[in-house]
């Protein structure tokens, strides 16, 4: 059996730092983990370079080139692949939003469903956007899993709620605990950067 990761980093780091910010995660272990014993043929991690004015900021600048260094990095990992979308600024809100993340990660997975390339799928996301793309990937006979941690910011708001339908559609749901993020830890020596992979 075989499976390949489809991890939303924004969310991830999102539910990282509000439930387990103690923990500096390897994310090669993460998705071995997640795959619980299946061969991992691959990590697809979607993210967005942060976003930056014309002409930018020196501190836009920094952000924007410690993003892409992590990327090299991750993408210098085994079977690591990165899809990027764009960070855009919803005036409404006030705050900066992702977009075509979810389009990459469905596009992904109905890549791998037709014709079946995997076993098994395992989703790191909370988006109602990815219930066809599921569907899809279980019509062709694939097992999915969708992991997910519901977390709530300092004033109480949720955060990193899941898609009641993305739940129920997937076959399997995980959630992320700190056992299991534990034992993805990134130890770091004394004296020594963390990891490059750590989130």
């Amino acid at each position: 059996m075989n499976a390949t990761v489809h991890l939303d980093l924004g969310y991830f780091e999102k539910l990282t730092k509000l439930g387990f910010p103690d923990v500096k995660i390897d994310l090669t272990r993460f998705s071995d983990a997640v795959c619980e014993g299946r061969e991992r043929l691959g990590t697809y991690v979607y993210d967005c370079l942060p976003y930056a004015s014309n002409p930018p900021k020196p501190e836009e600048v920094r952000r924007f080139l410690s993003r892409a260094q992590f990327h090299l990095a991750l993408k210098a990992q085994p079977r690591f692949e990165i899809r990027l979308g764009r960070l855009i600024y919803d005036p409404q809100s006030g705050h900066f939003k992702q977009k075509r993340v979810d389009a990459l990660i469905t596009a992904d997975i109905v890549r791998l469903a037709h014709p079946r390339l995997v076993d098994a799928i395992v989703i790191i996301s909370g988006d109602d956007d990815l219930v066809p793309a599921v569907q899809e990937a279980k019509n062709a006979g694939i097992m999915t899993i969708v992991c997910h941690r519901s977390c709530n910011d300092e004033y109480g708001r949720p955060r990193t709620r899941a898609s009641r339908d993305l739940l129920r559609t997937c076959d399997q749901v995980r959630v992320i605990d700190r056992e299991l993020m534990e034992s993805c830890r990134r130890p770091t020596p004394r004296g020594t950067q963390p990891h490059p992979c750590a989130a």
